[in-house]
């Protein structure tokens, strides 16, 4: 309980290198703890690390794989650092355990969108 106090006063007041540096030891001493992966998360996009914030991403999903409210987070990072294919074929797996959930329809055709630009809606002329 410490290390998550800890955790979300640096979260508050930004951070991000404590952040990490306490989420990076947390994540050592227990690998399969969510919070942990969250925190990893929110202080690599605080620090500007994409790729990082991915990786801590799948890792929460990894450790939380039924948690719906995770899996949109992954696929929201996913589609933001442009791998549109990988978050439509995570949207489609949430789409199918999660049918009544809203934001899984939404990232989903956020996906299927960005796969396919095509998909995209055209602008009118103003003919």
């Amino acid at each position: 309980m410490q290390r998550f106090e800890a955790a979300t006063a640096l979260l508050k007041h930004e951070k991000w290198a404590e952040l990490e540096a306490l989420s990076a030891d947390w994540r050592r001493r227990r690998p399969n703890q969510a919070d942990a992966w969250q925190f990893s998360a929110a202080a690599a996009h605080g620090l500007g690390n994409a790729a990082a914030e991915l990786s801590a991403w799948k890792e929460r999903y990894r450790v939380s794989p039924n948690d719906v409210e995770v899996g949109i987070g992954l696929g929201q990072v996913l589609l933001a650092n442009g791998d549109a294919k990988a978050a439509q074929a995570l949207g489609q797996q949430l789409a199918a355990a999660h049918q009544e959930h809203a934001n899984v329809r939404w990232l989903l055709a956020r996906a299927q969108q960005a796969s396919d630009p095509s998909r995209m809606p055209r602008r009118r002329t103003g003919r």
